[in-house]
């Protein structure tokens, strides 16, 4: 029985295998049949090299397809890269940095140059340039002051030279190549154009390619959204760390920066010193003339600090009439002396655009604590300060003190 069961079996596998020859028989003679009609009146063989040549034809524009779509694949993959790349960066030095690695390796441009708008002052920069020599070379200098100057910036669009000797350069630009051309795109988001991307290239064809200025404008568009991320998060910061009257840092963050600023005194075993500095007789002056004259004098006495201190102390608002100083590597002896020199510069100041024809004397009362010196944690830190500060007014103001 189990004899039979495999004969049985061996011959339907042999039908299934003549099967599938009838089959492909059947295909050929079609091919054949399809061929003769397709070329009637020639031979087999010549018909036969007709198809083959037909069929190759075929197969190379399938693998050109295929090819075309690999690249297509590989350019997605390389923007979806770019863009988380973009999305980490938490400072724009590090995004044009990034933006030009990606611009170099995919366009080999010859000379790339990123340029950044001052809302502000209506002025344009060039944060970076490559080669970095050419960086105060590529405008002229009546466009770096005049942003208007600048078509791409002005209007927004896409700016593309392909031969520079044929057709009419930007008006803002200064760095004249030989021979080729250059592209230049918006940087845009937000609704406005802040900025712009400059690529010259040494070749006339260059920017003709579509695919090629379009593949550009992906990337500048993700740069774009990168640095908007970039200003909105700047702003979003500043609005929380800094007093809105004086432009210097709040209280919130005048203590987590004094937090921060012992430990690492503490680990390099460094000095710290705490200034806190009042304004004598600032209720006279809001009474007299106004909240808002205060305010005016509170800032005009924060730049006087942010000026002689420059990047040496920390200042911050401390409350209404008090501002604090912090002083990194300052031991006690050299900050009393910062100190009297403070009080002294603002004792000699007039103060003439706080109320429209008066002019404005004010003194200031200063108390300092040094770590390790006098305190060894923040609190005690800030307490010595304050009761020295409450010291200087109680012997007459208008002088410093340390406990």
């Amino acid at each position: 029985m189990l004899h039979i069961n495999i004969i049985n079996l061996e011959l339907k596998m042999q039908n299934r295998e003549l099967k599938e020859i009838c089959r492909k028989l059947q295909e050929e003679l079609a091919m054949f049949k399809e061929i003769q009609e397709k070329y009637p009146g020639e031979n087999l063989i010549d018909a036969l090299m007709k198809k083959n040549k037909e069929l190759q034809a075929e197969i190379a524009e399938c693998l050109q397809i295929k090819e075309g779509k690999n690249i297509h694949i590989r350019e997605l993959e390389d923007l979806i890269s770019f863009s988380a790349i973009m999305n980490e960066a938490i400072h724009d030095e590090a995004l044009f940095r990034y933006l030009a690695v990606a611009l170099r390796g995919h366009f080999e441009p010859d000379i790339m140059a990123v340029i950044m708008l001052d809302r502000e002052r209506n002025t344009m920069y060039v944060p970076l340039a490559e080669p970095p020599v050419f960086a105060d070379k590529i405008f002229k200098k009546e466009a770096v002051f005049d942003s208007a100057l600048c078509t791409v910036i002005k209007t927004g669009q896409v700016h593309m030279v392909n031969d520079i000797n044929k057709e009419i350069p930007c008006e803002c630009i200064h760095y004249r190549i030989e021979k080729g051309g250059y592209l230049c795109l918006p940087l845009i988001a937000g609704g406005k154009t802040f900025g712009a991307i400059l690529l010259i290239k040494n070749d006339i064809t260059h920017w003709q390619d579509e695919k090629v200025r379009r593949l550009i404008s992906n990337y500048i568009g993700l740069a774009a959204l990168a640095l908007h991320r970039l200003e909105l998060l700047d702003i979003a910061t500043h609005t929380n760390i800094i007093d809105e009257v004086t432009g210097v840092y709040n209280n919130r963050y005048f203590n987590e920066i004094l937090s921060k600023q012992l430990s690492l005194a503490k680990r390099r075993n460094e000095y710290i010193s705490l200034l806190i500095m009042g304004l004598d007789y600032f209720k006279r002056i809001n009474d007299t003339y106004g909240n808002s004259a205060g305010d005016r004098l509170l800032q005009q006495i924060a730049r006087i600090l942010s000026d002689y201190l420059r990047d040496s102390g920390i200042i911050a608002r401390y409350n209404r009439d008090k501002l604090a100083i912090i002083m990194p590597t300052v031991f006690k002896t050299k900050a009393l002396v910062k100190a009297d020199d403070l009080r002294r510069i603002i004792e000699s100041t007039n103060f003439d655009t706080i109320v429209t024809g008066q002019i404005i004397k004010i003194t200031v009362s200063i108390g300092v604590a040094s770590f390790p010196e006098q305190a060894i944690d923040k609190e005690t830190l800030v307490r010595y300060a304050n009761r020295a500060l409450y010291n200087a007014k109680e012997e007459g103001r208008n002088r410093i003190a340390t406990l």
